[in-house]
């Protein structure tokens, strides 16, 4: 053999084909599920199912997979890759698709003898069901249950055995397996989806969110639970959070809020709208926002005239009260809920306001909507094109006159039951109910039964939930606890408010906390009575009514330099009608003679000669959760300062 022909023989031969892929546990499940369609009818023993295949004992993470996928895919990163490579394999997700396929959570017999283990198969009469997470009497087995011709058994999978459904939910394919096989493709060609941060203003403008929760909705890292077979909870993935300039706590408190909004299923709704048909656009163009914006509109109504700035301001300034959440009344496994808290979302609470008359529409618990609507009307100046829809809206929460919630009380591990209500309930407007599924009691009120704002009743409801620990209540379904909106709702001055509000449209536009602007003659007298100039009168009044005459406010409302406004302070100082400081908070370097107290955030330190004036400033829980502002008009507070410093 010449040295050629050695070479010839010794060459590259063809290709050895890849090893081939070894099927993951659902595949052999499904497998075998399909396998059995011909075979006989399980009899229901439970210790003998149909047949059974070795896979592991929490096979139905594939739920959480598939409850997860759009977020995940949005998402990016090493989970996306590992999610969108494992969903192709299941078998709900086959190509063609045929019969239906749902996931069912049974509930047991008491008699049965032992576990029924993942990867059982149980052949029915009109379908064929494999276990992916195990069961017995005291904890629900988890089923993937297909049908061939399209029509479940309606005793569930387990009938035969006397088990009970307790929850079923069709599974359909968020995406189809050529589109996670795109996904991945791209991934290798370009790296992870890239973070779009110009891609959560649209949605915050689109679907009238703050810019926290529409960045958070786009950085959501989903949560596994047992709880359910719908496997919809979510948390914020940490790593993602500085591209969108995001705080911890302030991610954090916008997921809960969206969480408790929206609901689980709804945000995973969301989400399928915002990941594309066509993957590569998540790396060309982002989210699908136009698409997620047309279901938000169908399912929430036309999102409110809010500027973006004033929505972000408001969940800055409408804080969550510290507490406990409230835990299911027992162990049901028809209970979804694992655990439950009212979140304020102050943007969502002035956008309601916004739409005017339809704002019990828009927010269906009306309480807290008073405090936004006092809060925008203080934030707005005359002219703004929202004020006379907050007069509308003023308007229509007097209406109110249904059995409301305030707060709601439970017993806490640590701290123990709560006081009895026994006090506030004596009067006949204050009720207390149990809830049907959570463990706490509501505390409820009937406006029309109270005589005003000061009704001895509110008092008492004060008094209560002042001796609270926060583990011990939860604030009202709007997130706030509500007894101070109810006083704001029986005053006279809101009343005016919305009269005021609604005549907006002939004013001068320019912000009215400038008494030069909405009380002249009033300035006009205390320059005379007090022998300063116009300008110094005004900031007087300024200083002995509004609840925040910082210094960059009130060159926002005047227009005065920061010259121009020392002068005028100095004339001030000068008669001995203010005194300069430095005050932690305070924003300000003026300030009236007298005590001085300093609430926490989000309420401004404030001279304690203004709390008559300034119902909202009591030092109470129930309005401890939002800043300080007027619940009159503008003009009002000014001839009340006035008459009580210069009769």
């Amino acid at each position: 053999m010449n040295g050629n022909s050695a070479v010839d023989h010794c060459g590259p031969g063809p290709a050895a084909p890849p090893p081939a892929r070894r099927p993951g546990e659902l595949e052999r499940l499904g497998q075998e599920m399909h396998d059995r369609l011909d075979g006989p009818v399980w009899d229901g023993d439970l210790a003998r199912p149909t047949a059974e295949v070795a896979v592991f004992f929490d096979a139905d993470r594939c739920l959480d997979v598939h409850a997860h996928l759009a977020a995940t895919a949005l998402r990016g990163g090493h989970q996306a890759r590992t999610v969108l490579a494992a969903y192709p394999t299941y078998p709900f997700t086959a190509e063609p698709a045929t019969g239906r396929w749902r996931a069912v959570r049974t509930e047991l017999p008491t008699a049965t003898p032992e576990r029924v283990g993942a990867g059982a198969v149980f052949r029915t009469a009109g379908s064929v069901a494999g276990t992916v997470r195990s069961g017995s009497p005291d904890h629900p087995a988890v089923l993937l249950e297909w049908t061939p011709d399209g029509e479940f058994p309606p005793g569930g999978p387990l009938d035969a055995a006397g088990a009970r459904v307790v929850e079923a939910y069709e599974l359909t394919p968020v995406r189809s397996r050529a589109w996670c096989r795109r996904y991945l493709e791209l991934d290798r060609q370009h790296g992870p989806v890239p973070a779009r941060p110009e891609a959560a203003a649209r949605l915050a403008e689109r679907l009238g969110l703050t810019p926290a929760e529409a960045a958070v909705l786009l950085l959501a890292q989903p949560q596994s639970g047992r709880d359910s077979v719908r496997r919809d909870r979510f948390t914020t993935h940490h790593t993602g959070r500085a591209a969108y300039g995001l705080r911890d706590a302030e991610a954090d408190r916008a997921v809960d809020a969206l969480e408790d909004a929206l609901g689980g299923p709804a945000l995973a709704e969301l989400y399928e709208r915002l990941l594309p048909d066509d993957p590569e656009r998540l790396w060309t163009h982002g989210p699908d926002i136009d698409r997620a914006a047309a279901w938000w509109t169908a399912r929430h109504g036309p999102t409110p005239p809010l500027p973006a700035d004033t929505a972000a301001e408001a969940a800055k300034e409408f804080t969550v009260p510290k507490g406990g959440w409230a835990q299911p009344r027992r162990i049901d496994p028809r209970c979804r809920l694992i655990r439950h808290r009212p979140q304020v979302r102050g943007g969502a609470l002035v956008g309601a306001v916004a739409t005017g008359a339809g704002v019990l529409d828009a927010a269906p618990f009306p309480l807290a909507t008073p405090r936004a609507a006092a809060w925008l009307a203080y934030r707005t100046p005359a002219g703004d094109p929202l004020r006379p829809a907050v007069g509308a809206a003023c308007a229509r929460l007097r209406t109110v006159d249904e059995l409301v919630t305030v707060y709601s009380i439970r017993a806490d591990r640590l701290t123990g039951e709560p006081p009895s209500p026994e006090v506030p309930t004596a009067h006949p407007a204050v009720t207390v109910e149990e809830d049907p599924v959570l463990d706490l009691r509501h505390v409820r009120v009937l406006p029309g039964a109270l005589t005003g704002p000061e009704d001895p009743a509110l008092d008492a409801l004060d008094d209560y939930l002042d001796q609270l620990k926060p583990s011990q209540w939860l604030p009202a379904p709007s997130g706030l606890p509500a007894v101070a909106d109810l006083r704001l709702l029986l005053s006279d001055g809101f009343g005016e408010l919305a009269t005021h509000l609604a005549a907006d449209p002939g004013r001068e536009p320019g912000w009215e906390q400038d008494p030069r602007r909405s009380v002249p003659h009033l300035v006009a007298r205390s320059a005379d009575l007090l022998g300063l100039t116009p300008d110094a009168a005004a900031l007087h009044l300024m200083l002995l009514a509004l609840p925040d005459p910082t210094d960059r406010r009130v060159r926002l409302w005047t227009g005065w330099s920061a010259a121009r406004h020392r002068t005028i302070g100095a004339e001030l100082t000068d008669a001995d009608l203010v005194v300069p400081d430095t005050r932690p908070r305070a924003g300000r370097r003026l300030f009236l003679p007298g005590p001085w107290l300093e609430p926490r955030a989000p309420r401004l330190p404030i001279e304690a000669s203004k709390l008559a004036l300034l119902p909202l400033a009591a030092d109470r829980v129930s309005a401890s959760h939002t800043p300080v502002v007027p619940s009159c008009p503008l003009p009002a507070l000014f001839e009340s300062a006035f008459g009580r410093a210069l009769p």
